[in-house]
């Protein structure tokens, strides 16, 4: 099986340093910002501190074998706690009235950012393998976008309109617009994740075959 490309890895690396960083400032910010540790925050911090180290050590070639499995996992985990963590950090710095609170929303969009960045170059990874392959990734990318982009939207609480009760025929409409959104999301996910997992397979069996 090729090893990543030198300048994925690079990035990865990159990506791993940031993100150890904000973690690191994210355990004192849990430990120190308000009279007493905000447990809930630091744990998540830990793992996205372990998280991100991983990141790093992925990004120095040591898991050159299974480098796609290993970074998209390593961005999903990012994610995942970033998302957890700023729940409970933005409900106790807020309380506490620290100053900090209000770079709780930017630093999970970094995040976020840094972790779907980790995804795209493990996804990046593997078809280097079978460039063919980039066509039907960029179609499912493509269906998915706009669904992914709109959770996000929602977790940074740029769409909390979509989910505010609404009087009269306002609510009626904002509700159908909700499930026949729903629907459509499905949809996309359904039609884009096939795209994408099937891209990956032929990947996947190209590299097993010897041909890659």
């Amino acid at each position: 099986m090729k090893p990543a490309p030198k300048p994925i890895k690079m990035l990865t690396l990159l990506a791993g340093v940031i993100s150890t960083l904000l973690a690191i400032g994210g355990v004192a910010t849990a430990l120190f910002a308000a009279e007493s540790p905000i447990w809930g925050m630091l744990s998540f911090e830990v793992v996205l501190f372990v998280a991100s180290a991983l990141a790093i050590v992925t990004g120095l070639g040591k898991f050159d074998q299974g480098f796609g499995l290993a970074t998209a996992t390593l961005g999903a985990s990012i994610i995942g706690a970033a998302v957890l963590g700023t729940l409970d950090a933005r409900t106790n710095l807020s309380s506490a009235g620290s100053p900090l609170a209000k770079y709780v929303t930017p630093v999970l969009g970094v995040r976020l950012l840094l972790g779907a960045g980790l995804a795209c170059l493990a996804g990046m990874a593997v078809l280097a393998r079978r460039p063919v392959e980039w066509k039907r990734f960029l179609l499912g990318s493509v269906l998915t976008a706009p669904v992914l982009l709109l959770g996000a939207a929602i977790a940074l609480g740029k769409a909390s309109w979509l989910l505010h009760e609404r009087e009269g025929s306002s609510e009626l409409l904002r509700v159908s617009g909700l499930l026949v959104g729903g629907v459509l999301a499905i949809v996309l996910l359904s039609a884009g994740g096939h795209l994408l997992i099937t891209a990956f397979e032929r990947c996947h069996d190209d590299a097993r075959s010897g041909r890659a």
